[in-house]
């Protein structure tokens, strides 16, 4: 009977302890730095501070600088948090980046905005303004360079790893507009390039941005590690490239009052790794023929979360990289060429389509899509919301699509039909469909016309005004 009471106990215990569990703390705190103000010039000991809150309790902030975590503060005086980072040591005139990471009991972690300041001392301020027709270059030493009036790039400029550009209101930077001119702008991780307002309290379009055209030199123009932001005066963005292909990798592009990045006609030699988030619009605008030109990036925490297609031909073989983000498409992408392109879409990807507008593969020359979802669904649909059948047109295939090479597997298509045939229309082209899931045409799910006799099998439809398969 004692053992048994004993157990009871144990359980009853158990069972008290168990009711009293609360769900995880699954909120991220916040945190914002307060002091120094961004962009401000300092010496000496640099007191950094931050208020912190949470939905339990801070635990701690983090402070970094260039990425590297300087000091923790645990305890907070008035709500404030703070950190003495000793810059005593620094070049003179060189710039660095700090922010602050906050964390609660749960380990949940909410991460501040990025500063810049300045260490001063250096042999700057230096001004510009107007063309630069003869090689030259920028130096950390001289920071910050402030732009008073545009600059010209007719020859090659330099930016030492480390520099600080500040431009006026209406100001910008314009590269290879009458004349071949190149901007080598190649920062480290620990020395970051930055191009940023002289306007104070610094705001989106502050300055027009960095503006790359036709006489750029490709081979040599590069913005690697480098900082752009408060561009966009230029209605673009705070990078617009005009028939232009530079390098851009490793780079943050934010705060911009329009685009992050405006590329036409030409696309980039290279574009990877790149930080794009708190623009007006888009991160990125770009040509359907260029698309192939992009490499991985993040591009995400903008007004409009995506990449905006326009221009729609494709004569090009090449991959659209799942980036995270939907394409959305302003034109219809016409798949053909005497090259024979393929296009290819990757998994997880999806096109969201503007109104009258769709695919159009083979119609005048041979061209192929590939859009094979077998690891991760691929998703053809409208960009309007609410959506509604009939909002955009649809895939076409025709008499010049490589049937061979044209697959769709494991594809969601949907809302199509405004070309008052299908979803999928086939006129005389006989691509593979399987396993996709084909909804809410205003007309068929798929129309057969011609002498077309696709291979189909594992297709689901839904919603179809006129039916599934027809005519």
């Amino acid at each position: 009977m004692i053992k048994r009471i004993t157990i009871i106990s144990v359980m009853v215990l158990g069972l008290v302890f168990l009711s009293g569990c609360e769900p995880g703390d699954t909120e991220d705190p916040t945190v914002s730095i307060t002091q120094p103000a961004d962009n401000a010039v300092v010496s000496g000991t640099v007191e950094i501070k931050a208020t912190a809150d949470d939905n339990e309790e801070v635990t701690k902030v983090e402070f970094y600088v260039d990425g590297d975590l300087k000091g923790t503060d645990n305890e907070a005086a008035d709500s404030e948090y703070s950190y003495s980072w000793d810059a005593s040591g620094e070049t003179p005139g060189s710039s660095h980046m700090i922010h602050a990471k906050a964390y609660d009991a749960a380990d949940n972690v909410g991460e501040s905005s990025v500063i810049t300041v300045t260490i001063a001392g250096g042999g700057g301020p230096t001004y510009h303004e107007g063309t630069i027709s003869a090689d030259e270059t920028w130096y950390a030493a001289d920071n910050p360079h402030i732009v008073t009036g545009d600059v010209e790039v007719e020859a090659t400029l330099t930016l030492e790893p480390g520099v600080l550009v500040k431009f006026n209101a209406g100001t910008g930077l314009e590269v290879g507009y009458y004349n071949p001119g190149a901007l080598a702008a190649d920062g480290t991780a620990d020395s970051t390039i930055i191009f940023t307002s002289n306007v104070s309290p610094a705001g989106p379009g502050n300055w027009n941005g960095i503006a790359f055209y036709s006489n750029t030199i490709d081979a040599v123009t590069v913005l690697n590690n480098c900082l752009v932001e408060y561009g966009g005066g230029n209605d673009y963005g705070n990078i617009h490239c005009y028939d232009a292909s530079p390098t851009i990798k490793n780079c943050q592009i934010r705060h911009s009052s329009t685009y992050g990045v405006h590329s036409d006609e030409e696309g980039f030699t290279e574009f990877s790794g790149n930080t794009i988030t708190s623009n007006a619009e888009y991160p990125l605008r770009i040509d359907a023929e260029d698309v192939r030109t992009i490499g991985l990036n993040t591009l995400t925490g903008n007004t409009k979360d995506g990449i905006e297609v326009g221009s729609g031909g494709i004569s090009t073989s090449g991959e659209w990289l799942n980036q995270g983000v939907p394409y959305i498409i302003t034109d219809d992408l016409e798949i053909g060429g005497t090259a024979s392109p393929v296009l290819t879409i990757a998994p997880g990807n999806t096109l969201e389509f503007r109104a009258g507008v769709g695919i159009e593969v083979g119609y005048y020359s041979p061209g192929a899509l590939v859009a094979d979802g077998s690891t991760g669904q691929i998703t053809f649909t409208t960009s309007i919301s609410p959506p509604a059948p009939g909002n955009w047109n649809g895939i076409a295939f025709y008499s010049n699509t490589i049937d061979g090479a044209t697959k769709l597997n494991n594809c969601l298509v949907e809302y199509g039909g405004g070309n008052d045939y299908g979803n999928i229309y086939c006129y005389n082209a006989s691509p593979t469909i399987t396993n996709c899931a084909i909804n809410y045409s205003l007309h068929w799910g798929i129309y057969l016309d011609g002498d077309s006799n696709p291979t189909m099998s594992g297709n689901t439809f839904e919603g179809n005004a006129d039916g599934d398969v027809g005519p």
